[in-house]
C-alpha cells in the first residue's frame, strides 16, 4: 500500500511508526527470550530518542498490577496488567490508525483520501479486544488480506478484514502479531455515515491534522 505525503507529514509522524512497532511486539504470553520480545528491546532507544516519555508513561511502576489470567490450557497463570491510557500513546496510536486508514481508502477507493473526508480510529492492545467486539466487527468485513511475496506472506505479523464500496468509504480490523489491533472506518463523507462517534480509545482524524495530532516534543516534527 502507497500513498503520498508532504516531506513534513512523512517525517514529522515518523514517531507514531516506530511507537506501533514496539506495541505491537509486546504480548502477554511474550517472554524474555522471544525474537518479538528482542526486537521491541532493540527499538527502546528510537523510542528514547522520536517519542521522549512514552516509556515512562507506559511502564509507570504505580500503575502495574498483578493480575491471575486463564490460558488456553484452561490453567491460571500470573501476569503484569498495564493501564496504557496515557496521552501520549493514544496520541501516537490514533495517528498511526488514522495513516493505516487513509493508506486503505488509497488502495481500495482509488483516490487520495479528501481534506473534507477523515478516518474513524479505535485500537487495542493485547487482551484489550474482546471476543464478542471483535466478532461483531468481522461479521461486516468479509475481505482478507495480507503482505504477500510470492509464497511468503505475513500472517499472523500483519493481515486485516475489510469491507469498501470502492467510492467514498472503507472499513477494516487490522492486526499486528495479535497484540495491536487496529479497526479504521476511512470516508469521504464522514456526516452520511454518521461519524464520528465515541468509543473508548477511539478518535476522528482528517487528512490535514495529522502533524496537530503529534505531540508538541516530538523531535521529529518541523
Amino acid at each position: 500500500m502507497e500513498f503520498a505525503a508532504c516531506e513534513n507529514c512523512n517525517k514529522g509522524t515518523s514517531a507514531a511508526d516506530i511507537v506501533a512497532s514496539f506495541m505491537a511486539r509486546i504480548g502477554r504470553d511474550n517472554g524474555p527470550g522471544d525474537w518479538q520480545i528482542a526486537e521491541a528491546v532493540s527499538r527502546k532507544r528510537a523510542i528514547s530518542a522520536f517519542a521522549p516519555g512514552l516509556l515512562e508513561e507506559v511502564f509507570r511502576p504505580e500503575i502495574a498490577e498483578r493480575v491471575w489470567l486463564r490460558v488456553p490450557s484452561g490453567l491460571l497463570k500470573q501476569y503484569v496488567k498495564l493501564r496504557t491510557e496515557g496521552p501520549l500513546l493514544d496520541a501516537y496510536l490514533t495517528v498511526f490508525a488514522a495513516k493505516m486508514g487513509m493508506a486503505l481508502y488509497r488502495e481500495y477507493c482509488g483516490a487520495a483520501l479528501p481534506l473534507e473526508g477523515g478516518v474513524q480510529t479505535q485500537y487495542f492492545l493485547n487482551a484489550g479486544l474482546a471476543q464478542r467486539t471483535a466478532d461483531a466487527m468481522l461479521n461486516m468485513l468479509p475481505g482478507l488480506e495480507t503482505l504477500k511475496q510470492g509464497e511468503l506472506h505475513a500472517g499472523a505479523q500483519f493481515a486485516y478484514r475489510f469491507n469498501y464500496d470502492a467510492r467514498s468509504i472503507v472499513a477494516a480490523l487490522i492486526g499486528f502479531h495479535s497484540n495491536l489491533h487496529i479497526f479504521v472506518i476511512a470516508t469521504s463523507t464522514p456526516a452520511r455515515f454518521q461519524i464520528p462517534f465515541k468509543v473508548p480509545h477511539s478518535d476522528f482524524v482528517r487528512p490535514s491534522e495529522l502533524l496537530a495530532r503529534m505531540p508538541k516534543h516530538d523531535p521529529s516534527s518541523p
